[in-house]
Order: structure tokens, then C-alpha cells, then sequence
């Protein structure tokens, strides 16, 4: 085989080439410190990289999220304990309002401080973060949340959404809670009940905000607790009931029952139809006539009692007559109150004076009777899961409402507040007044134990919010060691590599120069 000068010199410049290309490979891996600079260099290892480097960007995100959602946490956070401070102040002014020592103008001095941190609270609940978003109007951030209406109320303009911040590939966490959620979703009363005084109550009993002794009794229903007085009508007296007719008989004895001048029974010795001659039938022939008389009848223990049908100042007269007699015969008529009437006694007045109640109704939304009893202040009153108590000394007719618990915002409670303060004076509406304050320390009771709630899970996010943030960053340096492994040079192999290549070059050249001599025409 005959090789040409020609060729042997193109194919000793080919190899200085490539060992040329080699040095400046290896030259510019040891000034990038990568030993992959394009994907040619490694191709398996390339796509590995990028796929390192995309998750990396995606964490990054993750973390940038999770701080923003952090921040956001953290003034909501903030806001909310300024929002206990105000209600703990609340509670202090409304206990100094329900002792009696301050009066009427305390009171109103009182309700003037309740309005400030009314004020104080709605400038809270429209805080708007370093965007100059609202924080508490859900999705409509650019909508003042709370505005308010002249009454005192304030309305909520913002929705119930919750915006969600993605801080790993399957975990969300809210940046934020919704006003609604913080100001309005509030249950009144005991979380279950409430219960409030008739305004028009002339007594001073204030009642208890009462306990839940059965949940599984409560049935929703709304109840009226009605305060009334005894009377002399027992089982006895009505079973005694009964006509003498003395000789020769030839009348008809008449007895009537009036209650505040309206005869509600009336009955003659003839026995057609015959006598009531029970309690109950007694306490019904006075209920049918209630709206006319203003008057109710209703039975405890076998005695009857009788209470205004809506609180009332004045008295209930009971009037037992007789007619029909003969003065010289001798007639008499045993009455269902326990009074024997004569011809020289045809009539007897009973007076229930307007004062202090000695029994008690419980009557559901239908006017069935739930239960009765005996007054007793601060005793139990319990009835289908429902327990309560009344102190003081409620009238007759007075009575208060029981119902199942609904929303209430923090507005509406210091606005109703302020105005039972700014009401306040006069023994009546004195008793009003501590019944309202009752009413209203119940509900901020229950507003501070909904911030706990909420603050507990801004501060369960929180936690979240760093377990992952130390996660992503821990899967980052998992991620960064494995890039570094795949693509970071290994400057000693690469030196002694890039040595080698340079030996091979300098070798290369020197053969060049000697075989580019060897030509025929050197020795003609």
C-alpha cells in the first residue's frame, strides 16, 4: 500500500485537530467547572439535568408561595389578637355597666367607649395588606369588606371564598379567612339557645343564659317560660264543687265565674250539661276566653294558677257569683275557689295582685304546656335538654323567650350593647338592661372563643407553612446534590485529564514536524 506525502501530512493535521479540540474541551470544562456544557457531552445526563433544574424552579416557586401565604398569615394573625384586645375590653365595660351603683349616666359614659371600639373593630376588619388588598373580604380583595349603616349595624360586602396558595405538588394552604367566617358566623346565646326578656316585663327577674343538660332532647323548637300566681282552684275544691238546693226546690241556681269583669263559666243546678269538675276542664273554660280577658289559666301540681297573657301592671280580679236563690230556702253554692256562697254571700271578689310570681310555664311554640313548677329563685328549669333559672322576683305575666341560637355578628352585639347602656336607668328598665348586658357578655364570650378557634388554625397553617417550607428545602439540597453529582467537574481528574491531552498534543505536533520532512525530493 503506498501512502502519499499528502496524506500522511492531511492525516497528521487531522489528529493535531482533534487533539486540539480535546485540549479546548477539557479547557473550557476546568473554566466552567461543568463537565457537560453541551448536551452532546453527556445526553443521559443532560435530560437529567434539566429535569433536576425544572423541579428546582418549581420549588423555588413553592417557597416563594409559602412565604407569601407565611406573611399574609402572620398579619391576620396579628390583626386578630388586636381584635380579642377589643373584645376583652368590651367585656370589662359591659360587667362595670351591669352594677347598679353606676346609674344612668355611668352608662351612657360606658356606651360612648363601646362605640369607639365599635369604630376601632371596623377599622380591623377592613385591613388591607402591603397590596392594598382587603384581607378579610375573601375573593374580592378590592372591595372594602364592612361598611357601616345607620343604624350601627354594618353590612359585609365581601363572599366567603378562601384563596389557596399551592406550596408543594399535592398541598394547599388559605393565605387568609374570610370576614364572614371571623365577624358574622357567630352563634348568639349558649351555642345552642338563647334566651331573652320580654321588654315589657314589670317584675326584676333576670334570667340565666342557660346550659344544655340533654343534647339529644333539643328539638329546635321556640318556647315562652310564663311567670303566674296560685290560686285557692285545687283538685279538691273543683272535685268539691256543687249546688244545695233547699226545699221546696222550685228555682234554678246559677253560679258564674268572671275573671276582670268577663264571665268565663257560667253553670246551673239542672245538671244539663253537668259541672267541670276537674282542674284541667276548669283551666280550659278560662283559656278559651284569654283573649278577651287577658288572662291565662294553667295547671301545676293540682292547684291552678293563673298569669297575665303578656306582662301587664295590672291585677287579676276573680269573681265567684250566685243567683237564683230563695232568701228563706237556703240555698248555697260550694265554689271552685273554695268559697261558699250564701244568699247573704252571692258574690266573692279575688284579687291577684300584679306582684312577685309564685309558679312558672314552660309553653312551646304551639302552646303545648313543656312543663310547670314552683318558683324558686335560681332554681333549675328543665325541660327537653334545655336548663335555665330565673333570680329576682319576676311579676305575674312576665315572661321570656327561649329559642334555638342563630348567627350574630360582632357589630350587632356591641351596637345592641351600646344601646342597652345608653337605655339603661329606672328599676324596669334597669332590669332590662342586665338582662341585655347578660345576653351580650354571653355573645362576646362566644365571639373571643370563635377568634381562639379561628387564630388556632391561622396558627395550624403557620405550622404547615414551615414544615413544608423545611421540606422543600431539604428536597432542594437533595435535588442540588444530585445536579452537582451528574454535572460538576471533578477539577483532579479533569487536570490530570487535561495534562494528558496536552502531553498528546505537544507529541502529536513534534512527529508532525518530523514526518512533514520525510519527502524524496530531501535527498535528490
Amino acid at each position: 500500500m503506498r501512502i502519499s506525502s499528502s496524506q500522511m501530512q492531511l492525516q497528521g493535521l487531522n489528529s493535531l485537530l482533534k487533539q486540539q479540540a480535546r485540549l479546548v474541551d477539557s479547557q473550557m470544562k476546568l473554566s466552567t467547572g461543568k463537565k457537560m456544557n453541551t448536551p452532546a457531552d453527556d445526553p443521559v445526563g443532560s435530560a437529567a439535568v434539566l429535569n433536576i433544574t425544572q423541579q428546582l424552579k418549581i420549588i423555588a416557586q413553592y417557597q416563594e408561595n409559602a412565604e407569601t401565604a407565611k406573611e399574609r398569615q402572620q398579619l391576620e394573625e396579628t390583626v386578630l389578637i388586636s381584635v380579642e384586645n377589643v373584645i376583652r375590653r368590651a367585656k370589662v365595660l359591659a360587667i362595670q355597666g351591669a352594677n347598679s351603683p353606676v346609674g344612668s349616666g355611668g352608662r351612657s359614659d360606658i356606651a360612648l367607649e363601646i362605640r369607639q371600639r365599635l369604630s376601632e373593630l371596623a377599622d380591623l376588619a377592613n385591613t388591607t395588606d402591603a397590596n392594598g388588598e382587603y384581607i378579610f373580604a375573601g375573593f374580592q380583595g378590592h372591595t372594602k369588606p364592612f361598611t357601616a349603616n345607620l343604624d350601627g349595624t354594618y353590612t359585609y360586602n365581601g363572599d366567603q371564598g378562601q384563596r389557596l396558595l399551592q406550596i408543594s405538588a399535592d398541598r394547599q394552604v388559605a393565605d387568609r379567612d374570610p370576614g364572614s367566617d371571623i365577624f358574622q358566623f357567630i352563634k348568639d346565646g349558649n351555642g345552642t339557645f338563647s334566651v331573652i326578656d320580654n321588654a315589657n316585663n314589670t317584675g326584676n327577674g333576670i334570667i340565666h343564659t342557660g346550659s344544655v343538660s340533654d343534647i339529644t332532647a333539643i328539638d329546635g323548637d321556640t318556647y315562652t317560660l310564663i311567670f303566674g300566681e296560685d290560686t285557692t282552684a285545687t283538685t279538691a275544691n273543683v272535685g268539691a264543687f256543687s249546688f244545695a238546693d233547699g226545699a221546696p226546690t222550685n228555682n234554678t241556681l246559677v253560679y258564674t265565674l268572671d275573671i276582670n269583669g268577663t264571665t268565663v263559666y257560667s253553670v246551673d243546678d239542672t245538671g244539663a250539661p253537668p259541672p267541670v269538675l276537674t282542674l284541667q276542664g276548669l283551666a280550659d273554660e278560662i283559656n278559651n276566653d284569654a283573649g278577651t280577658t287577658g288572662v291565662r289559666a294553667h295547671v301545676n301540681g293540682g292547684q291552678l294558677f293563673l298569669a297575665n297573657d303578656s306582662p301587664s301592671t295590672g291585677d287579676i280580679v276573680i269573681t265567684e257569683g250566685f243567683s237564683g236563690f230563695t232568701a228563706t230556702e237556703g240555698d248555697t253554692v260550694l265554689g271552685y275557689f273554695g268559697n261558699t256562697l250564701t244568699d247573704t254571700n252571692t258574690s266573692v271578689v279575688t284579687t291577684l295582685n300584679n306582684t312577685a310570681a309564685s309558679n312558672y310555664i314552660v309553653l312551646d311554640s304551639s302552646n303545648n304546656i313543656e312543663t310547670t313548677g314552683t318558683y324558686v329563685p335560681e332554681g333549675a328549669i328543665t325541660f327537653n335538654g334545655i336548663t335555665t333559672s330565673v333570680k329576682e322576683d319576676p311579676n305575674n305575666g312576665d315572661r321570656f323567650t327561649i329559642s334555638p341560637s342563630t348567627n350574630r355578628d360582632i357589630f350587632r352585639t356591641l351596637n345592641d350593647l351600646a344601646k342597652a347602656l345608653e337605655a339603661g336607668g329606672g328599676t324596669t328598665s334597669e332590669t332590662n338592661t342586665f338582662n341585655t348586658i347578660n345576653r351580650m357578655l354571653l355573645e362576646l364570650d362566644n365571639v373571643e372563643n370563635n377568634i381562639l378557634t379561628i387564630r388556632a388554625g391561622v396558627g395550624g397553617r403557620l405550622n404547615t407553612i414551615d414544615d413544608q417550607k423545611n421540606f422543600n428545602e431539604d428536597f432542594s439540597i437533595n435535588l442540588e446534590s444530585n445536579r452537582s453529582r451528574l454535572e460538576d467537574l471533578n477539577y483532579t481528574s479533569a487536570i490530570t485529564e487535561f495534562e494528558q491531552i496536552m502531553t498528546a498534543l505537544q507529541a502529536a505536533q513534534a512527529s508532525f514536524a518530523r514526518i512533514q520532512g520525510l519527502s524524496l525530493f530531501n535527498y535528490l
